[in-house]
């Protein structure tokens, strides 16, 4: 099935009033089952243990080292890695241009988000979904797991950047005067949003975005996804800004922003830079100001 129609195809499960921007960014365990043996799909779980892979994986997948897609903070905030190392890991995988990539985790569930955002700035987010729900979801459902490493092609993988997605320490800073249109969004847990935040910022923690992290991982209705970015005074013409502590959590409200066709950055140094690094005023408690 030609990817450019995916989006249309998927649109159809939802009502107008309630359809997200870009359902193609989010496919169901169902529709990854029907399109599993599609010739250009490629199945990534990211995970730090290659255990949790060789434990059991969804059929077809391939192994994607967390650390082979985003490096630790170390004083620079450059967390994707040099192009050549990631195209060249990308290439690895079977990953060429026309790949359209699923990926999910066994791990921390904003990893999934990671790697789509890295993606997307690689240039390839139009070719990428996220797993709704993950292997959580798929094992719910009894789905068939396997051992074993299934044989793929290498391929060539071209990043072609796209910078737009990825707000500097400068657009940050100008986004927290009061006078901002943009608006700074915070998507760390409420103790670390209240012990400290930039300027102006408001919240919503990643968790408060799906159903259960645990249980049952699967985003919320678009409507009750909006409705939640509404309360941070965020509408579908206001550009946000994500971050949280160091460019992983951020990932996943950008994902969530994105999905639903607002303007969305991610801020990657996030608080470590603005905090740690560049010495910048903070505010304390639950209000923004």
């Amino acid at each position: 099935m030609p990817y450019r129609t995916l989006a249309l195809l998927l649109s159809s499960s939802f009502a107008l009033s309630q359809a997200p921007a870009h359902p193609e960014m989010l496919v169901s365990t169902q529709w990854l089952a029907d399109h599993a043996r599609d010739p250009d799909l490629v199945i990534l779980q990211v995970s730090e243990d290659k255990k949790d892979y060789d434990r059991g994986h969804i059929p077809g997948a391939h192994w994607l080292p967390y650390k082979e897609i985003i490096i630790d903070h170390s004083g620079s905030m450059g967390v994707i890695p040099p192009l050549d190392q990631v195209a060249a890991t990308l290439s690895r995988l079977g990953v060429s241009d026309k790949s359209h990539i699923v990926v999910y985790t066994t791990d921390w569930y904003p990893y999934a988000a990671r790697v789509y955002y890295t993606l997307d700035y690689l240039g390839h987010g139009d070719h990428t979904s996220v797993l709704d729900g993950g292997i959580n979801t798929w094992k719910h459902e009894s789905r068939p797991l396997e051992t074993s490493t299934p044989q793929w092609t290498p391929a060539t993988f071209t990043p072609h950047i796209t910078p737009h997605v990825q707000a500097s320490f400068e657009e940050a800073q100008t986004a927290t005067a009061s006078s901002s249109k943009t608006v700074l969004l915070d998507a760390r847990p409420e103790k670390r949003y209240t012990a400290a935040h930039l300027p102006g910022a408001q919240h919503l923690y990643w968790r408060d975005t799906v159903v259960d992290e645990k249980e049952n991982p699967v985003l919320l209705p678009p409507d009750k996804l909006r409705a939640l970015l509404a309360a941070q005074h965020i509408s579908a013409d206001t550009p946000v800004i994500t971050y949280c502590e160091v460019g992983y959590q951020a990932s996943h409200d950008y994902f969530i922003a994105k999905y639903l066709g607002y303007k969305a950055e991610m801020y990657d140094g996030s608080f470590y830079e603005w905090n740690d690094m560049k010495k910048q005023p903070v505010i304390k408690g639950d209000q923004p100001r």
